[in-house]
């Protein structure tokens, strides 16, 4: 908090534990800079719309960071498919696996941000929304616990486009 009360600080990265993504974005949008947050936006929905209120409040620029959008091989795979080099697509099957390596204590436990939907499907989720250019419009998730709270997840989602989507994840099984 006294960070942000510095006068030539314009903008933060903000990478800290998911549980408090929202309060430091909320603080740093309300202290005046300009924000650059590690996804996931918030551990809720409730705790999201707060931090897009006053992302939008106040006329600063705000960006969630998915990596993936940026890798040189999804960007290619963007360009492939809007040039119509793969054909139509008609489904899409997804799979991201870490392996059970030491975890901090955060990512242990959902109500800390922890579990394979908010560590790595929703960079899934967004990455299949940027390369097909359409939203998500239908999903449903099975979660389950292995050796930490939620760290195995599958998700089955349909986009605006009525293309079906599988994706599994897991932070502890192999990469």
């Amino acid at each position: 908090h006294d960070l942000l009360r510095e006068a030539d600080l314009t903008a933060v990265i903000i990478c800290l534990p998911n549980h408090i993504h929202s309060e430091a974005a909320i603080a740093s949008f309300e202290n005046g800079k300009h924000v650059y947050l590690e996804k996931p936006i918030a551990i809720n929905l409730t705790q999201s719309g707060e931090v897009i209120r006053a992302w939008k409040e106040s006329d600063l620029a705000g960006m969630m960071r998915f990596n993936l959008r940026f890798n040189p091989l999804y960007t290619s795979l963007k360009g492939h498919i809007e040039a119509g080099a793969v054909g139509d697509v008609v489904c899409v099957r997804t799979v991201f696996t870490s392996s059970g390596r030491s975890l901090p204590e955060w990512k242990k436990s959902r109500s800390t941000g922890g579990g394979a939907l908010l560590d790595l499907a929703s960079h899934h989720v967004d990455l299949v929304r940027y390369l097909l250019g359409n939203e998500v419009t239908q999903i449903s998730a099975r979660i389950r616990s292995h050796t930490t709270e939620d760290d195995i997840a599958i998700l089955e989602y349909k986009t605006s486009d009525d293309i079906a989507v599988e994706s599994y994840f897991s932070i502890s099984s192999a990469d």
